[in-house]
């Protein structure tokens, strides 16, 4: 319907009419059709569109099949004044690692509006991961990404279409929103951008090159890289600078800032603060340790006004991105999953509800699409998962109530009594029961 505005709008309208339209009990395709005008509309409706906005987000958050709405969301942000807010939803939304090619539009957008002439506040120059393109370069980079597969399907269905409608984003007007309007809408609330995460992050933009600065320096050895270290290395560099008994060098301090990461001992403000530099060491040297040991540093009482939107970001990214453990190992993947689980209500605990929603989907994602009808850890021997099994109901459990802090009243209680439904497959009725009373809580 591109340059039919007209048609859109009745389109548009008749499914908000009959109930269609996205946050009336939407489908999938109308929630896309609605995100998907609120650019070429804006110009048109600009007194209802927040009324979508909060529509959409309220459908599409913690929704993965639904992340294109979000991205649209996004795109509509950006140009409508408040870029800053519109990458934080962005680096919520998509795994910034890997970022997907139709979040060009969105990057675009945030180097077009947030630009300034100092060089501190232009959103155009950030580097989401440190060592990484900034914001501008990678909408470039996939922006190309984008036209190729424009290009890819055109030639495969024998038509001109998508090929025309890669920049159509800048082409309309987009009134400027008042950045109060979206108080009321939760998911856009407190979204605080962070800053640039470290290369450590397992995955992050493979193929590039490898920071002088990432490369240790062992004592009387010289440079080790620590991302090559496996367990054994790590264990017997852990036991060798232990018997070094000094702190003189950097890597002795950093074991030390490790230690004290992974020991939890987290009682004063100045133990919080050594944990936060392990934790870039951790991404590196024992990356599975690194959603419970973030999990406890992000609860941590001592750990407020420290542990940032950066250092969420940072467990987040980190946790999605841990392969699950193979098939052969049951108890490995139960540990895995009962790992996410803390983290993801550590998560919701500390109100970081986008990123607990990211966490339980990687967690569920890891026991594949059977996690209802069969036990996490089916392949152990009885008595050997324990309560640990537990993890898939735990999991939906925390998704059910960061969908619920975020809006999405009827994806939590999907999540709640999918749980229930999972719970009571165990034989955890108690645990089943509690699922459907916080979720009628919840709704009170």
């Amino acid at each position: 319907m591109r340059g039919d505005l007209d048609t859109l709008l009745r389109v548009l309208c008749h499914g908000e009419d009959t109930g269609l339209a996205a946050g009336t009990g939407s489908s999938v395709q109308w929630t896309l059709h609605t995100a998907a005008s609120l650019v070429p509309l804006a110009h048109m409706v600009d007194t209802t569109t927040v009324d979508r906005i909060a529509g959409i987000v309220a459908t599409a958050t913690g929704a993965p099949e639904l992340e294109p709405a979000m991205l649209h969301v996004a795109g509509y942000l950006a140009l409508a004044g408040v870029p800053e807010t519109a990458l934080s939803l962005l680096v919520r939304t998509v795994d910034i690692t890997d970022p997907p090619a139709a979040a060009a539009p969105v990057l675009r957008a945030v180097a077009e509006t947030g630009w300034s002439a100092d060089p501190a506040a232009d959103l155009g120059a950030r580097r989401l991961v440190a060592g990484g393109p900034t914001v501008r370069e990678l909408a470039d980079g996939l922006s190309e990404q984008l036209r190729e597969q424009a290009v890819c399907c055109d030639a495969r269905n024998g038509r001109m279409m998508w090929t025309t409608l890669v920049p159509e984003a800048l082409e309309y007007p987009v009134p400027l929103i008042d950045a109060a309007d979206l108080v009321g809408i939760p998911a856009l609330g407190g979204l605080a951008l962070p800053a640039a995460l470290p290369t450590a992050l397992p995955g992050a933009f493979p193929g590039g090159t490898t920071d002088p600065a990432d490369l240790a320096e062992l004592p009387g050895v010289g440079p080790v890289d620590l991302a090559s270290f496996d367990a054994t290395d790590a264990l017997c560099a852990t036991l060798m600078y232990t018997l070094l008994g000094s702190d003189t060098h950097p890597l002795v301090r950093r074991l030390i800032d490790l230690d004290i990461l992974l020991s939890g001992a987290l009682a004063t403000r100045p133990s919080a603060e050594y944990a936060v530099q392990g934790l870039w060491t951790a991404l590196r040297l024992l990356p599975r340790a690194v959603p419970l040991t973030g999990g406890a540093l992000v609860e941590a009482e001592t750990g407020r006004g420290i542990v940032d939107a950066t250092v969420i970001t940072a467990v987040t990214a980190s946790a999605r991105s841990l392969p699950a453990p193979p098939s052969a190992s049951p108890l490995g993947l139960v540990d895995h999953v009962a790992d996410l689980a803390d983290l993801a209500d550590a998560l919701v605990t500390a109100g970081a509800c986008h990123e607990a929603c990211t966490v339980a989907a990687a967690g569920l994602a890891a026991v594949g699409g059977n996690w209802v009808d069969t036990g996490v850890a089916s392949g152990c021997a009885p008595g050997e998962a324990g309560a640990d099994d537990d993890g898939p109901v735990r999991l939906l459990r925390a998704r059910s109530a960061a969908l619920s802090s975020l809006g999405n009243t009827a994806g939590a209680d999907r999540c709640a009594e999918a749980a229930a439904t999972a719970a009571e497959y165990r034989g955890r009725w108690r645990l089943a029961e509690a699922c459907r009373v916080d979720a009628a809580a919840r709704r009170a």
